[in-house]
């Protein structure tokens, strides 16, 4: 689902956008564009996807709400979405551009690994442009890690894009070229640095494409850049070249062809003992490698007992829509706590996979089951994703309109109430009693009246105070 909405609104974006006056939107259509803007934050990548197709389609009366969206909502993905359906309208053509160099600068809020993501596609839609591939030239210079694998990627896009015959062509326009001749000494310089190899390689592939180039400055740049220089990298594999959208096809050219087999281990293997910054670094740069990193990822979910390795391991898998069984084992291993990891990074990401689980119905039932562990704090966990499910059924602040919500949870929401009033009348964790107790509190709210009454039915007669003692 990742990829379908990257390369949906990708398309949007490289259409380009040429602003036009926007229309006030019909009082009918008000409140439905009020709900697909809260679709369009969805998890739910898929009913992300048609929400913006939807806008689209209402056309350019939607372009007040997206412009109030792009001013007001910091998180990633609202942002490339928005950004995305205004572009496709021709519409607000250079806040459409300084969104997007905010977004493959690292200014936005990402809420997911596949966030992350979000903001390389933002580094591939810009670097189309001069103030592009300037801020390409300011990250790959910079410290943060992150931003300088987005540069590499985008600048190994860039000169394989200037390529006359290529599906998403860069015109070679004099601006363009002397901006891209500009960036190739610094491409050579972190090409010989001390730099890491995927750094390294990807420069060195950047420069390489250039030299191939049927542009005659750039070519002879690069050549004279390349004289003596021999950077240990393995060639791509034959046929490997990704096909689909520009984002897709800039985005996995380089990683598989260019890391070394033994780096990609390596990196994988540092997820055991990361902390959280480094993490959602090295995530990203996984995130972005070639197909030749999944079986990689899928041997290491069978070597390493960390939980944190197993968390975000089978995270980049689920983002990659790969090894669904292999996922599915080692997200059940951190949730049980059949694993080596107690600190509180471990924690919290064991209760994002708990939280993932409550997005399904068989996960809704592994989590009812897991109220009676034995281990307390796998209870708690439980409890406390059945708080995050019955919030987003409920009606406060997060709760998801009824639109987004998938019918098939509903019954298995009901069923779990059951074994939920018994642990919250029943737990002697007071801490586990009371987000359990919470939890049925969300369920008494919920929007959906079915779910409404048997919240009701099942919560009635008992006594539901959490720092009360529990039933014997």
């Amino acid at each position: 689902m990742r990829n379908r909405l990257a390369s949906g609104v990708a398309a949007m974006i490289l259409g380009g956008a040429v602003a036009i006056a926007a229309q006030a939107p019909a009082a009918g259509d008000a409140s439905r564009v009020h709900d697909l803007l809260v679709l369009v934050e969805s998890a739910d990548r898929s009913a992300a996807l048609e929400a913006a197709t939807e806008l689209e389609r209402i056309g350019p009366s939607v372009a007040p709400a997206l412009v109030e969206t792009l001013k007001t909502n910091p998180r990633c993905q609202p942002q490339w979405v928005a950004s995305g359906v205004l572009a496709r309208l021709k519409l607000e053509a250079a806040l459409v551009e300084t969104t997007l160099l905010q977004i493959a600068r690292g200014t936005c809020q990402p809420s997911s690994a596949a966030d992350v993501r979000l903001l390389q596609d933002a580094a591939f839609a810009v670097i189309d442009r001069v103030r592009g591939i300037s801020l390409m030239v300011e990250l790959l210079r910079g410290s943060d890690q992150l931003a300088r694998y987005r540069a590499a990627f985008a600048f190994d896009a860039l000169t394989e894009r200037l390529r006359p015959d290529h599906a998403h062509t860069i015109v070679a326009t004099p601006e363009i070229v002397a901006a891209t001749e500009a960036a190739l000494p610094l491409l050579r310089g972190v090409a010989v640095s001390k730099a890491n190899i995927q750094l390294r390689c990807l420069s060195y592939e950047a420069l390489d494409q250039a030299r191939r180039l049927p542009i005659d400055v750039l070519r002879a740049r690069a050549t004279t850049l390349l004289e003596g220089v021999k950077i240990d990298c393995d060639p791509a594999p034959a046929g490997s070249a990704p096909s689909g959208s520009a984002a897709g096809a800039a985005g996995s050219s380089g990683v598989s062809g260019t890391m070394k087999r033994e780096a990609l281990e390596q990196l994988i293997a540092r997820l055991d003992s990361q902390p959280a910054g480094p993490t959602s670094q090295t995530s990203s740069a996984l995130l972005a490698a070639g197909a030749d990193v999944e079986p990689l990822l899928q041997k290491r979910l069978q070597h390493t007992d960390r939980c944190r390795g197993l968390a975000l391991v089978a995270g980049i898998l689920a983002s990659r829509n790969a090894a669904a069984a292999d996922v599915e084992a080692a997200f059940t291993r951190v949730l049980e706590g059949k694993c080596d990891g107690r600190e509180p990074f471990d924690l919290q990401l064991a209760q994002r996979v708990a939280a993932a689980f409550m997005t399904r119905p068989e996960g809704i039932a592994t989590m009812a089951r897991l109220l009676a562990h034995r281990d307390v704090s796998v209870r708690r966990r439980a409890a406390e994703a059945f708080g995050t499910l019955y919030e987003r059924l409920g009606s406060g602040e997060h709760a998801q309109p009824a639109a987004a919500v998938d019918p098939a949870l509903l019954p298995a929401a009901r069923a779990a109430l059951e074994p939920l009033v018994a642990f919250a009348t029943t737990e002697r964790d007071q801490q586990a009693r009371c987000l359990a107790v919470r939890a049925l509190m969300h369920a008494q709210q919920a929007t959906h009246d079915d779910l409404r009454a048997a919240a009701a039915a099942a919560t009635a007669g008992r006594t539901l105070r959490c720092l009360a003692s529990p039933n014997p």
